[in-house]
């Protein structure tokens, strides 16, 4: 537990991830993280309290001129490889009813930040969703809809840049 909040990761955990993450060698990262799924951290906890943080914190550290964006992107793609390789221990609630529950998520068209996206994926895939999209589906969210029935369709935004954007496409669907 971490010492100042009692919670499973706390905000050294974070530093150290991203510090970590911004190596030339990933397996320290993975190594870290493995160690922490040993120790009985949840999956979602590792996710929430440690991937979005440290993935925040990159962000930050590029807003101030600390860290470039090929380390920023490098780094958020090891951050992605990370949670593909702990999202199967989320475990699986089955749907109820004749047929799952499908969701259409997509980044709002200009988006490039997609990690959140590819999380909410995740959590959407271990209540037992049918998920279609993801960030790099070039899909035709209109055309997916005309053909194929979404209980809920999202679009990931991770900032104001976009919004223009974002009406039309949700005005189209």
């Amino acid at each position: 537990l971490s010492e100042l909040t009692g919670r499973p990761v706390g905000t050294a955990d974070v530093r150290e991830l991203v510090r970590l993450v911004l190596l030339p060698d990933d397996r320290p990262a993975q190594a870290s993280v493995q160690a922490l799924r040993q120790r009985g951290v949840p999956v979602e906890t590792l996710m929430l309290d440690l991937l979005t943080p440290t993935a925040r914190q990159l962000g930050d550290l590029w807003l101030q001129d600390q860290v470039s964006f090929a380390e920023v992107t490098v780094s958020v793609g090891r951050l992605q490889q990370l949670l593909r390789e702990i999202s199967p221990g989320m475990p699986v609630t089955p749907q109820a009813g004749p047929r799952p529950l499908r969701v259409l998520l997509l980044p709002c068209p200009g988006e490039q930040h997609t990690f959140g996206l590819v999380m909410v994926s995740e959590f959407f895939l271990s209540a037992g969703w049918d998920v279609d999209g993801g960030p790099a589906a070039p899909i035709d969210a209109c055309a997916s809809v005309e053909r194929e029935w979404f209980d809920v369709v999202g679009f990931s935004l991770a900032g104001e840049t976009n919004l223009p954007r974002l009406a039309p496409a949700m005005a189209a669907l």
